[in-house]
């Protein structure tokens, strides 16, 4: 769990551009994360997709 956060956080602390653009980084970045962990880690890969839908939906 705390590197879920901490995955989290430093995508977000990372995305300096503007706010309509790094939304979608962000979002982007996460499911990447969560496409690449979904192997190895089935319940990380579904909190970083859920995280991904959350971050979205509070931006817009």
């Amino acid at each position: 769990m705390d590197h879920f956060l901490s995955k989290i956080a430093s995508l977000m602390s990372s995305s300096k551009s503007p706010a309509g653009s790094a939304s979608g980084d962000v979002a982007h970045q996460l499911m990447e994360c969560a496409q690449a962990s979904a192997g190895r880690d089935p319940h990380q890969a579904e909190e970083l997709r859920s995280a991904a839908c959350a971050y979205l939906s509070v931006i817009r």
